[in-house]
């Protein structure tokens, strides 16, 4: 690995770009001006317009040590220890899984059928349960838009909660926020208006395809079984019990998994409507099922 010198911003990016491209890290040019835009506290475009600013020894270091690290295929995520989500800035580490762009689009439609709801029935106060709550990217997200949600969350790990607990504190939404550690429903025993889960849902063989930075990822959170769909089987068998007639069930789902899906739904006898939603890619992407009245 060749070390550079100078301390240019110009140079550092082009320097950055080319280590990470002989690591085959996709996409190395964009890698490298996120990393040094994150030390430097700069939008990327002013590390164009700054290019031939010196920066100071202790970002250089930085830079080097960040290059190597994303060399070794950890994702950019868990060497800055925060991401975006929802327009949120969002703390994680290795014990949660990395929020997702698509995941947004779960969020997205909570965030506009509540709404509607609560404009065509006048409610004011209705309970959201996220199944596999992770780093709270969801929950959080939930919270600073929906005012009036109690929300709970449950997850069988100590560090996800961890992390979650702490966005949670950052973005402030405490008092509209449970976390209880246990697996799927964790025993409760109340229902809900909305269950929202992203749940593991990687196929056995599929493992062997992902991306090198999957690997630093905990597999609880992506592990989903020899055809990726243990865990929906598991929740959709229970939701009759914690879901309020009317209620809404709502998945994010892997590719090519919605028609087994759906079959789980209706051999459930439980709902009235069962709607699939493409993401921006056109990739069937989630699943919302209303529980008969």
């Amino acid at each position: 690995m060749r070390i550079i010198n100078s301390s240019r911003i110009g140079e550092l990016l082009d320097w950055g770009t080319d280590q990470l491209k002989q690591a085959k890290v996709p996409e190395p040019a964009l890698e490298a001006q996120l990393l040094l835009s994150q030390i430097l506290r700069l939008k990327k475009l002013d590390l164009f317009l700054k290019k031939e600013k010196e920066v100071a020894k202790k970002d250089l270091t930085c830079f080097r040590k960040y290059i190597v690290l994303r060399r070794q295929r950890i994702p950019a995520s868990y060497i800055l220890k925060n991401t975006q989500f929802y327009g949120l800035d969002l703390f994680v580490d290795k014990g949660a899984l990395i929020p997702r762009p698509e995941t947004e689009l779960l969020v997205e439609e909570i965030i506009n059928i509540v709404g509607g709801r609560r404009t065509a029935e006048g409610r004011k106060n209705i309970k959201i349960l996220e199944i596999g709550v992770g780093s709270g990217a969801i929950v959080v997200a939930l919270a600073k838009n929906l005012n009036q949600a109690a929300i709970t969350g449950t997850d069988t790990s100590a560090k996800a909660l961890r992390i979650a607990r702490k966005n949670i504190k950052k973005h402030k939404v405490e008092t509209h926020v449970k976390l209880i550690r246990g697996s799927l429903f964790a025993k409760l025993k109340e229902k809900f208006d909305y269950i929202v889960s992203n749940p593991p849902y990687v196929k056995a063989k599929d493992f062997s395809l992902l991306q090198p930075e999957v690997g630093y990822e905990p597999k609880a959170a992506l592990y989903g079984g020899k055809d990726g769909l243990d865990f929906y089987r598991k929740i959709i068998s229970q939701a009759r019990y914690y879901l309020q007639p009317g209620g809404l069930l709502a998945f994010e789902i892997g590719y090519g998994q919605a028609r087994k899906i759906r079959q789980l739904l209706e051999k459930e006898q439980l709902f009235s409507s069962i709607e699939i939603k493409k993401d921006y890619s056109g990739i069937e992407r989630i699943i919302l099922a209303k529980s008969h009245e």
